[in-house]
């Protein structure tokens, strides 16, 4: 934000302030904006911070899908094996039950 200081100053005193508080004034608004406005150095470190952020959450996004994938391709394994052992079960039950028929 920028402010026209002579503006300011005169403004004041066009509406009944003496120069002294005018400038007192706009002292005050100055140590405000100086304390309260973010400067572009401000923003360019909370910038840096949730860069550095976003990417340490991306790294551990990263970790956490490769586990969930490891435990899904370990589940379809298991289901595999127990589908395979089912069906050749099945299989075994049905051959015996057609001997048993003969």
């Amino acid at each position: 934000m920028i402010v026209n200081v002579f503006d300011y100053v005169e403004k004041l005193e066009k509406s009944g302030f003496t120069r002294n508080q005018a400038e007192a004034s706009l002292q005050v608004l100055m140590d405000v904006m100086n304390q309260e406005f973010a400067t572009k150095n401000d923003i360019g470190e909370v910038k840096s911070h949730m860069k550095y952020e976003i990417d340490k959450l991306r790294q551990e996004m990263k970790h956490e899908f490769s586990q969930v994938r490891q435990e899904m391709n370990s589940l379809g394994d298991k289901l595999t094996i127990r589908l395979g052992g089912m069906l050749t079960a099945g299989l075994a039950i049905m051959f015996t039950m057609i001997q048993f028929t003969k």
